[in-house]
């Protein structure tokens, strides 16, 4: 089924439902941009849109594990990466060559997206905000 189409609880009727991609490639603890993506994905995510996060460049540090933000005196953006489910946003991409190092690293936290398939990715979605 369209991303774009959802059952009606009510009725059962197909609906519209608002979609956003949220595509977050900026270093995680250089500015706030990654902090404010997620925050934004929360906030959309609470009034029924649905949400995708897709992770590129050097947003990929941001799906390690073991970040020491403390060290920068900066909240964790793992904590707040790993709660997005919990807000309804389980869509967690990331797109990677699949020979890069980080490829093997980043299993289990995000689901992979090949860069062939990236643009029909995000074909699928109404909107489209990039941090």
């Amino acid at each position: 089924m369209d991303r774009n189409l959802a059952a009606d609880d009510k009725t059962g009727n197909l609906c519209l439902v608002k979609t956003l991609l949220f595509i977050i490639q900026s270093d995680p603890y250089a500015t706030s941009k990654v902090s404010d993506a997620i925050d934004m994905a929360y906030a959309a995510a609470v009034f029924e849109i649905e949400v995708a996060v897709l992770f590129s460049g050097a947003a990929l540090s941001c799906l390690l594990q073991g970040h020491q933000s403390r060290l920068l005196d900066k909240k964790s953006i793992e904590k707040k990466i790993l709660a997005l489910p919990i807000y309804g946003v389980d869509e967690l991409r990331y797109v990677v060559d699949a020979n890069s190092p980080f490829a093997s690293m980043l299993a289990g936290i995000a689901d992979p997206l090949p860069e062939s398939e990236q643009a029909a990715y995000m074909a699928g979605f109404q909107e489209i905000q990039v941090f």
